[in-house]
């Protein structure tokens, strides 16, 4: 549950699209939950929020799994 990872230190941000990690830095950009910082639930709604603004996704999971310093975070995409 990600919210059990609120306030954890985010050691990364991925983005996952049809299974695969997708490296786009246009959607990077949009993405407000920045590693190194701890993670909250303004970023991630403000993440969200600026990623369905676009109009390209059905639906957006935000995945949080846990690692050894803190909390990788993963937005799966849904064309």
């Amino acid at each position: 549950d990600l919210a059990a990872l609120v306030g954890r230190p985010v050691v990364a941000v991925a983005l996952e699209q049809e299974g695969r990690p997708l490296e786009d830095d246009r959607l990077m950009a949009l993405i407000e939950v920045r590693a190194g910082a701890p993670l909250t639930t303004a970023a991630v709604r403000e993440s969200l929020a600026h990623l369905f603004n676009l109009g390209r996704f059905d639906d957006i999971v935000v995945e949080g799994r846990p690692e050894a310093d803190g909390v990788r975070v993963v937005f799966v995409l849904t064309p």
